[in-house]
């Protein structure tokens, strides 16, 4: 005698949702995992407005700098970006910039940026 509660004719479609619950549970904790590790991974770049602190006269279209970005607790990702050793003494100039890593401000960063004609694009060092 079996221990099934269904009767024969629910049984089956019982068991095929089953499986189907429990395939859709296993690609959702795979993807959740997938997207975490790519998320972090820097693969996909990122486009954010963003303050940055220079002199422009002083970085050419085409040029390679170092920038900073800061930790913070108040913001999530990066808003600003310093790429000049007196930063603070410039304005900033609220910038376009694509970023390739992850840009949470959890830690302190360091960024080498390329100047485009009227954005940036910065790669995590």
């Amino acid at each position: 005698m079996s221990n099934n509660k269904l009767k024969p004719p629910f049984l089956e479609p019982a068991s095929a949702i089953h499986t189907l619950f429990s395939v859709v549970f296993v690609l959702l904790v795979v993807g959740g995992i997938v997207y975490a590790f790519v998320e972090e991974s820097g693969w996909i770049p990122r486009t954010r407005e963003v303050s940055v602190y220079v002199k422009p006269e002083n970085w050419m279209t085409g040029e390679i700098k170092s920038c900073d970005s800061l930790q913070s607790k108040e913001k999530t990702e990066i808003a600003v970006l310093l790429s000049d050793q007196n930063q603070m003494l410039f304005e900033p100039h609220v910038l376009q910039v694509r970023f390739w890593g992850p840009i949470k401000t959890d830690r302190n960063k360091e960024w080498k940026c390329t100047r485009e004609a009227a954005s940036l694009t910065c790669r995590l060092q």
